[in-house]
């Protein structure tokens, strides 16, 4: 795994300052029940706060206590497991190794199996999450990043594979604990059944990322947002195909196993030590049984 210069990432935001990255550090290495964090992670966690200490703190024990508790996502992340293997051959996740003109970075997911039978939604947002460690530990931070899906491939089956604990779970992390600044969110190829997922995501949105989500019936509109210079050449771009990117990431992913391995051992909460009552799933959640089970016509 290539390591990440700090000092290019000062260099690159002029509005970070080392003094409070390092407060941010030492705050953490204060907190019994959190993990030390290195200044790479200290710098992608107030950048993505906007450089406020107050929010940073929260959002870094908000990211280790969630990695704690949400198992389905956070554990077992190992590249050789079935899991994981399975979800590789149903989702081609790709980020994409470039940055736009306007600094913002690039992740593309696709379904590439379009067998619902295959399809386990918990395993392929944990290889999701997977994806964006890896790339965000290799690339540092960026003045944004836009999440796009490629809905070709989608059938309905995999809507009714969807949990909606899940969805919430996923949702939550995506908003209030991961260290980016989400630019957009957009899908691609949109289906006709686009109004089922939505009805099981939008309960669990917060106003923020409805601003920047956006359907796309086809990818002409898409450059409207994202220019075609930056994209695969399956979507009109000059760049290789999204096939190239995945595969290619799939394989830094199990190359670097020892990077899972650590995380999973040094990057989780000791709800033991936390200051007054230690925090569960559900403090967070809710209990799963009080969600209403998919009623798709």
């Amino acid at each position: 795994m290539k390591a990440i210069s700090v000092e290019n990432q000062y260099e690159k935001f002029s509005d970070l300052e080392k003094s409070e990255v390092l407060k941010l550090m030492e705050w953490t290495n204060r907190q019994k029940h959190l993990p030390d964090i290195e200044e790479i992670e200290a710098i992608l966690f107030l950048y993505s706060c906007h450089n406020s200490m107050e929010l940073a703190k929260q959002t870094v024990d908000l990211n280790f206590t969630l990695r704690t508790l949400c198992p389905e996502f956070f554990a077992k992340r190992d590249t050789s497991s079935s899991d994981i293997q399975r979800a590789m051959k149903v989702c081609g996740i790709a980020p994409l190794p470039y940055t736009t003109a306007k600094g913002e970075k690039i992740i593309v997911s696709k379904m590439i199996n379009p067998d619902p039978n295959e399809f386990h939604f918990a395993d392929v947002i944990k290889l999701y999450f997977m994806c964006f460690d890896f790339w965000m530990m290799q690339e540092g931070t960026a003045s944004g990043h836009i999440l796009a899906c490629d809905m070709n491939g989608c059938v309905l089956g995999h809507i009714l594979r969807l949990s909606p604990f899940l969805m919430k779970k996923f949702l939550f992390y995506l908003q209030e604990a991961c260290p980016v600044r989400i630019r957009g969110f957009h899908f691609i190829n949109t289906v006709p059944f686009m109004d089922k997922l939505l009805a099981i995501m939008k309960p669990f949105m917060k106003k923020e990322l409805m601003n920047v989500m956006h359907l796309h019936q086809s990818v002409e509109t898409f450059h409207e947002y994202v220019p075609k210079e930056y994209l695969p050449e399956d979507y009109g771009g000059p760049k290789e195909s999204l096939k190239t990117h995945y595969e290619r990431f799939y394989e830094d992913l199990k190359n670097n196993q020892d990077f899972f391995t650590k995380e999973e051992q040094t990057r989780r909460v000791d709800e033991k030590q936390r200051p007054g009552k230690p925090k569960v799933a559900s403090d967070l959640f809710g209990v799963e049984g009080n969600f209403k089970k998919l009623d798709i016509d």
